[in-house]
């Protein structure tokens, strides 16, 4: 949750009355999308045999806030809501998290209201700093709506499933999808982030480096932009899983990994003079810039010769032109998510079912022959068969593509579920 560990610093009323008012009812969180960010943990370790070794999803919303030392000083420092989940409902828990956030700031401003009198806007500032303070990390009214959230908490059914939660001034209806749904909604709310940020070259290219295993370093100031375009690639190359190294924010204390000769997708908030040094000594890595929109490698002989893919690059153009969200009104946005609206949503949907039929007819071709046990040997006839088929033009990319882990891993998944 927290990369660079907590960022505190002293509040000084005094010179800037302004900065205690947003801290107290969290205005300071101006773009909330670009304070909402997602990272999941691999191979969590659940206390049940259906949880052990899934997937946990971890959504976060970041604000600033008051923390109250009880030595005189009030401290400004970063708090994290998180929801930690085995299903990944994006829509229901951005907008939970919205909700908590309301609920205690209707709360600090009812307090507020209650113990200012003086139009001295100093003094009110001071008490309103002081209300904040009295208010719990978690209220009575969130305790209740999280306790209805868990109880509401259903798991993946056949249909989509309406579900209620009264709180105390509405009724929340969420939808809670079934798998076909939630893949929709993953698209749903990763891609338009990220084709946002990518022109059409850009966004192929990494693609084929992710197809390829290659490491990748993404940047960003934007959280939200980190998390959503790696997710986003791992969820685009359906039906196959991405198998190596994959964390949206990387901490500080693992700066390390970037330095690893392993296949991985990382993501980088801190400034980017912290990682000069590695960008200047990793040679085949490929660095994309989300904010510049620039993609970058530092040994040009390394770089991928990237293929046609049956014209899948062309195949994509009309679509990638619908997406109408750009980074320029993505930013003025006070929404707590980008929701797409039905024309955006078709054609992220289209997108991503355009890669998803091009990788499944390069699977396809691969395996269509193959008997059902494939041991080592006949994992390279696969490999060999698909090589035959293979345009000139797309053989290096298909050949590096075989070598992969989740071609591999794919190939072995294959053999189970014809046996």
């Amino acid at each position: 949750c927290f990369p660079h560990r907590v960022k505190a610093f002293e509040i000084n009323t005094s010179n800037s009355m302004i900065q205690g008012e947003r801290l107290v009812y969290f205005e300071n969180t101006s773009l909330i999308n670009e304070n909402t960010f997602v990272f999941t943990l691999n191979g969590f370790d659940g206390k049940d045999n259906e949880s052990k070794g899934s997937k946990l999803y971890c959504i976060c919303l970041k604000v600033a806030d008051i923390l109250h030392c009880g030595n005189g000083k009030d401290m400004a420092c970063e708090k994290i809501f998180c929801f930690m989940t085995y299903n990944p409902f994006y829509n229901i828990f951005f907008h939970s998290l919205y909700y908590i956030r309301a609920a205690l700031k209707i709360q600090r401003l009812t307090i507020s209201n209650q113990e200012n009198d003086g139009n001295d806007y100093a003094e009110r500032v001071r008490k309103d700093i002081k209300a904040a303070t009295l208010v719990p990390h978690i209220n009575k009214e969130c305790i209740t709506f999280l306790k209805k959230l868990y109880s509401n908490h259903l798991p993946f059914s056949q249909e989509v499933i309406f579900t209620a939660i009264v709180t105390r001034s509405r009724e929340i209806v969420f939808p809670i999808p079934n798998r076909v749904e939630t893949r929709k909604e993953i698209l749903a709310t990763f891609c338009p982030v990220l084709f946002s940020s990518l022109n059409l070259p850009m966004f192929y290219e990494i693609l084929c480096n992710v197809l390829s295993e290659n490491a990748i370093i993404f940047y960003s100031a934007n959280l939200n932009l980190l998390s959503s375009t790696i997710l986003g690639y791992c969820e685009l190359i359906h039906p196959l899983k991405w198998q190596c190294i994959q964390i949206p924010v990387l901490p500080s204390r693992l700066h390390n990994l970037l330095d690893a000769p392993i296949p991985y997708l990382i993501g980088i908030n801190r400034p980017m003079e912290t990682i000069a040094s590695t960008l200047e000594t990793n040679e085949t890595a490929l660095f994309v810039n989300l904010d510049k929109g620039e993609v970058t490698q530092k040994d040009p002989s390394s770089s991928l010769q990237l293929p046609t893919l049956w014209g899948l690059q062309k195949e994509l153009e009309e679509c990638y032109l619908q997406i109408h969200l750009r980074r320029s009104t993505m930013s003025g946005r006070k929404e707590l998510c980008y929701i797409p609206n039905k024309k955006e949503e078709e054609a992220v949907l289209v997108i991503a079912e355009k890669v998803e039929q091009v990788i499944a007819k390069v699977l396809n071709i691969a395996f269509s022959s193959s008997r059902p046990s494939l041991p080592l040997g006949e994992l390279d006839d696969c490999k060999a068969q698909l090589m035959l088929s293979t345009p000139s033009s797309d053989k290096e990319f298909i050949k590096k593509f075989t070598e992969t882990q989740m071609f591999a891993t794919y190939g072995e998944q294959y053999s189970s579920t014809v046996e």
